[in-house]
């Protein structure tokens, strides 16, 4: 059974997450950021991450990217009543793979943890998924990938069009972190002659911008 953290801090919601998820998944409950630290020292990594905003020990904002230097390969899905433009953009330029705003339909929240937890997309022939840290194509497993080139390889494949950003790949691989300015380029290039053999292929789509394609199908439409 696949583990969803939820980090909240209301106690009617946590039980609004238990009733809704805990039939298909395990769910661990966690009320603050401390908590959600404590938890990294003691579980491994969950295998979807749901989160409010505002916690009584601060914005999950300021310590997303301390999270992912832990535990980087995990999905996240921001819950929160806050619905402006602006916040919806930064969390997703940050590269959380969802938004849901409350008060949510427990149908909707549902589709999206499942849509989390099963990242897959059709690409010509082939279906192209990542199961856990596992990445398959047409249910064989690719065991040649480094952990940054799965970290890549998922941002992708959460895009709806395929395409991902220079900016948005260096902040959700590496954080904060300092790096070469062609360190992503060479992640890039070794990532792409490994799917080749697949019939994938990342191609640039514009400036500082990559797009993951079959070779067999046309580049998709803006």
């Amino acid at each position: 059974m696949k583990t969803v953290w939820v980090l909240e801090d209301n106690e009617g919601c946590l039980d609004i997450y238990k009733d809704i998820l805990a039939d298909d998944y395990h769910v661990e409950l966690i009320r603050d950021v401390a908590g959600l630290f404590e938890m990294t020292k003691t579980h491994s990594a969950p295998d979807l991450l749901i989160s409010d905003i505002m916690l009584p020990d601060g914005k999950f904002v300021n310590h997303l990217n301390d999270y992912r230097q832990i535990h980087p390969d995990t999905p996240i899905i921001i819950v929160s009543g806050l619905d402006d433009y602006s916040t919806i953009r930064h969390f997703f330029t940050e590269g959380v793979i969802d938004y849901l705003t409350k008060p949510f339909r427990p149908s909707e929240l549902l589709v999206k943890a499942e849509r989390a937890l099963d990242l897959k997309t059709k690409l010509g022939g082939a279906t192209l998924g990542i199961d856990g840290k596992n990445v398959l194509v047409d249910g064989i497993t690719m065991d040649n990938l480094t952990t940054k080139q799965i970290q890549i390889l998922s941002l992708f494949l959460q895009s709806s069009d395929r395409r991902v950003q220079k900016d948005v790949l260096l902040k959700s691989v590496w954080g904060n972190t300092t790096v070469h300015p062609k360190a992503l380029d060479v992640h890039i290039y070794h990532l792409r002659r490994k799917l080749e053999d697949y019939g994938l292929q990342i191609k640039s789509s514009g400036p500082g911008e990559w797009q993951l394609l079959s070779r067999y199908v046309a580049q998709t439409p803006r």
